[in-house]
């Protein structure tokens, strides 16, 4: 069922599957909020299948005006049993 999980996909793959930029993908990596998976040695960035909701979650947060700070302290706190204060 999920025989490409393991499949590397390049920048300009990744970008067109979730509808943005390759320049867009390039600097969540200069920002250190979505790291590819792999960078070849010839300077390729390739992503993974399960990188696809990370980077879906950082574009959610970014529709809702979330600052790329924000987001990388949520990405980096986020668990099960993390809730918010306000709950």
């Amino acid at each position: 069922m999920f025989e490409n999980q393991s499949k590397l996909f390049t920048i300009g793959q990744f970008a067109k599957i979730h509808g943005v930029t390759k320049k867009t993908l390039m600097w969540y990596d200069e920002v250190d909020l979505v790291k590819p998976s792999v960078i070849g040695e010839n300077g390729y960035r390739y992503y993974t299948y399960q990188q696809s909701s990370v980077l879906e979650t950082v574009l959610m947060l970014r529709e809702l005006n979330i600052s790329i700070e924000e987001i990388k302290h949520f990405m980096s706190n986020r668990s099960a049993t993390n809730r918010s204060r306000g709950s």
